[in-house]
């Protein structure tokens, strides 16, 4: 009888035969399950029919729980937004880099120390002199034409506000814009000498809000000007407030309240020259405390002596005890005095 050896073979029941184990007493292969993996041995001559010795092979798999199902929802999310989150970043990635390409290197080449002549010197010199002129240049014609632009604006805006000064200051043109207060559009009943106190009352209270105009000839002459040639008698707070600042948006000059020369001093620095004297002086340390004097003797000599205040703040505990002869019963000492 010819041996066949079926190393490798799959039988119908889905065990393969690993590899021949042994040939005595009677052939026998390792083989595995195709299904589940179970290992174990079969003869040769029942290889053709054998089937898997594993009691759990073929049963249905067990239903997984609720927990179970929930946990691996989630993980399925956590990776599908994982996955889009990287997708997007290199999406940002490509846009923000572009055409950029990355160095081979990020740090140049270390060169060595190398002598170089006073010609190369100053040929080196005026490469940077003419690099730097030429980046001047470019920088003078990219910002040429803000510049251009920037000076036409002022222009026109300079003409804007001159038309608007002499449209406000000007007797002979009359102002388009002139706005009148609805409160003075009734007041035609009132006589002149009630004119007269309206509008006193009136610039009485703008005068009170705006502590920086100066009520002069020439600022009371830009004002009734204004409302002359509109042939308006009657003006109110709100009427003097808009046209005082249309008039200062438009550049014309308002004189200012002088300042008073005894409340500020000029430039705003204090003047120390007007400040009443303050008698302060030092009374030298040897000349204080003159009268008052201590007796004790004189330690060189052992004659009797007086010291002054000075003398005893000077001295020493010791010092003091000795020269002053104090006692056990003369421990108390004079008053101010301190060891």
């Amino acid at each position: 009888m010819n041996f066949v050896d079926r190393t490798g073979q799959v039988n119908v029941n889905g065990i393969k035969a690993i590899r021949l184990a042994a040939l005595r007493p009677v052939p026998y292969y390792e083989v595995k399950c195709v299904k589940c993996g179970a290992e174990s041995t079969e003869p040769h001559r029942r290889m053709e029919f054998a089937t898997c010795r594993n009691s759990a092979c073929g049963q249905p798999v067990r239903k997984p729980s609720k927990l179970e199902a929930e946990r691996a929802a989630a993980r399925d999310r956590d990776r599908l937004a994982e996955e889009a989150a990287k997708r997007h970043a290199e999406i940002r990635m490509a846009e923000d880099l572009g055409s950029y390409e990355r160095p081979e290197r990020y740090t140049p080449k270390p060169s060595t120390h190398q002598v170089m002549s006073q010609r190369e010197r100053l040929e080196m010199r005026q490469r940077r002199e003419e690099a730097a002129q030429i980046e001047r240049e470019e920088r003078e014609a990219r910002e040429k034409p803000v510049r251009e632009l920037t000076e036409k604006l002022n222009q026109m805006h300079r003409k804007i506000a001159e038309l608007e000064r002499r449209r406000l200051t000007d007797p002979s043109i009359r102002d388009v814009d002139f706005w009148v207060d609805p409160q003075v559009e009734g007041l035609d009943f009132l006589t002149g000498e009630g004119i007269c106190e309206w509008n006193v009352a009136a610039f009485t209270n703008f005068a009170h809000n705006h502590p920086e105009f100066a009520i002069t000839d020439h600022n009371l002459q830009i004002l009734n000007t204004y409302f002359a040639k509109h042939e308006t008698l009657l003006f109110s707070t709100q009427m003097l407030e808009k046209t005082y600042q249309r008039m200062l948006a438009c550049g014309i000059q308002f004189d200012k309240p002088e300042a008073d020369p005894a409340e500020q001093p000029a430039n705003g620095a204090l003047d120390y020259a007007k400040r009443p004297q303050a008698n302060l002086t030092i009374t030298p340390a040897h000349e204080m405390s003159t009268q008052q004097t201590f007796p004790g003797i004189d330690l060189n000599s052992g004659e009797p002596r007086e010291y002054s205040a000075w003398e005893v703040e000077k001295m020493s505990g010791d010092e003091m005890k000795r020269k002053l002869q104090l006692t056990v019963e003369k421990r108390q000492l004079p008053s101010g005095l301190r060891w």
